[in-house]
């Protein structure tokens, strides 16, 4: 079984409950843009009274999984016994290592990060000017709105112009 890990207590980007293998770990990364991250090691923990259900992604107590208690329940066998989607909870341990992003890697995030930057910035110009433009044209603005937070332009300019030009 390969090595599972946990994102360390105290990393900033710090989530709770799961713990995957590196290659999760190092695409979390990149997807985030994340170019350090503290992860420690994963345990098997025994004897807690818990499974994790590979089908629901759920943890519960031993003895609720059967043909009574679950639908997903396929035993490991075809006849009776443990299911095939029983798996093990897991508790971090004290061995803690930090991953970087690779070089060309963190080249591309770099890249990324500036593109964004730029897009954000543009973003902002264009609101200002189609703002300019409502305002030249005296069109009401209340539910004009850009949504710098989600990197989009959220409006209704379309039909607000269509409206102020009909009437």
């Amino acid at each position: 079984m390969a090595k599972k890990y946990f994102i360390a207590i105290g990393d900033p980007n710090e989530e709770e409950g799961f713990c995957y293998e590196l290659p999760y770990w190092y695409q979390y990364m990149q997807d985030n843009g994340i170019l350090k991250l503290d992860v420690c090691e994963a345990r098997v923990e025994r004897g807690a009274g818990y499974f994790f259900c590979l089908e629901v992604c759920e943890c519960g107590e031993i003895g609720n999984c059967g043909k009574l208690n679950c639908d997903f329940y396929k035993p490991r066998n075809g006849k009776s016994g443990i299911c095939k989607n029983y798996g093990y909870c897991y508790e971090p341990t004290d061995k803690k290592i930090t991953l970087y992003v690779k070089d060309e890697q963190r080249k591309r995030l770099r890249q990324l990060q500036r593109k964004m930057i730029e897009c954000e910035k543009e973003l902002e110009a264009i609101g200002t000017g189609v703002k300019n433009t409502l305002r030249d044209h005296q069109v009401d603005q209340k539910i004009f709105h850009i949504g710098k937070d989600q990197g989009s332009i959220i409006c209704q300019i379309g039909i607000l112009i269509e409206n102020h030009f009909e009437s």
